[in-house]
């Protein structure tokens, strides 16, 4: 082990290496935003009941807003819990409870039901002076987390339910108030020693959003994902109560904590849904840049090289450790109650419009087959290309040469290099290519049937600006 000395902790079980993306990403990225729908949960002067809305963040292992390391950036745990309204509660992440870090913590999750029962707390005593006034309140509570967070934050939902009815059965002819929780929660892992966390989401959810890393490689982190009940999965939700959505990147691509990458997409796409939620006004959020173009991460730390686990890019695809829990079945008349406030809630959003401005750099690619020993036969090109005017060739040094054309316009000529050309198989290869930024210019990333196999790097060049970017400025 002599080759790991001046090695941190954290570096032998986690890394941050800049990866480019793969050719599925973008396309899945865009589905997942059209795929976001939310209710528009902010209390109006004419709702019966009357409402009221209390936020709870709880952020991941390590995660602190005010004491974020230089090299990264605040949690979306962070980030939501600065946009909310109504009384708000912020629960720095397992490890960072007490001024100095705690590693022990940070390595067993020691603290994460602690934290939870602090947070009850918090809500029964605000709900106890909120019902003095408005006994028959209709409780709206917003729940995000990351990592052992969103660990903490299923579990305060679950202990919260169990005591609620109990706590408050309704006094003086009044209803009982109403709890409803709405939660973000973003990779879920509750990784502990000797605890018996309670995940499962309970009847009081009436909207829940997981975001789950599809790239996340490390043992150590399963994910916890929602195993939909029957009465859910055949539901007539136009609001789905319970959704997955799996995003390209690792565990804090996710937790949107690296300081670029594809967590910048993200960050717009959380944008959206808090303005969905009705926590912000603003109808555009822009991005000057293409977060596609810095990639997303490896998380690997020299554990895992050393145990070999592959990592994005290595495989057509990461096959992550997961771990199904289950939520509480909902009645029929429950689940019609659920149905028709978030279908209420959501109708506020009807005639509204939110748009994101940034560029875009489209990736190509084609699909070949090998004939004989050396030559290369063109199949099919992808959508951004012009079929007619795209053509694999050699050329006087042996190499192999694909010329296309953008559908939008612009010749060009790319060298394969040697290693991409003999992926290409007798039967139908697919190559696609991305592109990543480098410090001395951008890298051109070749995908043999979704695995990484080259790349080569193209050096910066002088910039003429035909015409400034147009963003946000536009729509006002």
């Amino acid at each position: 082990m002599a080759g790991l000395t001046g090695c941190s902790t954290a570096q032998f079980f986690s890394g941050s290496t800049q990866i480019p993306i793969a050719p599925t990403d973008t396309g899945l990225i865009d589905k997942a935003q059209r795929d976001m729908v939310a209710p528009n949960i902010q209390p109006e002067a004419g709702d019966s009941p009357p409402s009221k809305i209390i936020s709870f963040a709880f952020d991941g292992t390590l995660n602190d807003l005010n004491r974020v390391p230089s090299d990264e950036r605040p949690t979306i745990v962070a980030y939501i819990a600065g946009k909310t309204s109504g009384p708000r509660h912020y629960y720095r992440g397992v490890g960072m409870q007490a001024k100095d870090v705690d590693n022990l913590d940070a390595a067993l999750g020691l603290s994460m039901e602690k934290i939870a029962e602090e947070a009850k707390g918090d809500l029964f005593s605000k709900t106890d002076e909120i019902i003095q006034t408005t006994p028959e309140v209709e409780l709206r509570v917003f729940v995000t987390g990351f990592s052992r967070g969103a660990a903490s934050a299923r579990h305060f939902m679950n202990i919260v339910d169990e005591e609620w009815a109990h706590r408050y059965p309704g006094v003086d002819g009044h209803q009982p108030p109403k709890l409803r929780f709405y939660t973000l929660l973003y990779d879920t892992v509750s990784t502990n020693i000797g605890r018996r966390m309670k995940l499962g989401l309970p009847k009081s959810v009436n909207y829940s959003l997981h975001f789950v890393a599809m790239d996340e490689p490390r043992g150590l982190f399963p994910v916890d994902v929602d195993a939909v009940t029957a009465l859910d999965n055949t539901a007539d939700y136009y609001v789905s109560r319970i959704k997955t959505i799996y995003l390209p990147g690792a565990h804090s691509d996710i937790g949107m904590s690296y300081l670029g990458g594809v967590g910048d997409s993200y960050r717009m796409m959380n944008d959206i849904l808090l303005a969905q939620l009705g926590f912000t006004s603003d109808r555009c959020f822009e991005n000057s840049n293409n977060p596609m173009l810095d990639g997303k991460h490896d998380s690997r730390g020299l554990l895992d090289k050393l145990l070999q686990i592959s990592g994005a890019g290595t495989v057509p695809k990461i096959v992550r450790k997961t771990r199904s829990v289950t939520s509480a079945e909902l009645e029929p008349s429950e689940y019609r109650d659920i149905r028709d406030s978030n279908n209420r809630l959501a109708e506020r959003n009807n005639n509204q419009w939110w748009v994101t401005s940034t560029t875009e750099y489209p990736t190509f690619g084609f699909k070949a087959r090998k004939l004989g020993d050396e030559n290369l036969k063109l199949m099919s090109v992808s959508d951004t290309l012009r079929s007619s005017v795209s053509f694999l060739e050699k050329n006087n040094k042996g190499e192999t040469v694909f010329k296309f054309e953008y559908v939008a316009g612009g010749k060009n000529t790319l060298i394969l290099p040697k290693q991409v050309a003999k992926k290409i198989k007798r039967n139908e290869t697919s190559v696609d290519v991305t592109y990543m930024n480098i410090k001395t210019g951008r890298r051109y990333n070749f995908f043999v049937d979704n695995v990484w196999v080259d790349s080569i790097d193209f050096p910066l060049t002088k910039i003429t600006k035909v015409n400034e970017f147009v963003g946000c400025s536009s729509f006002r």
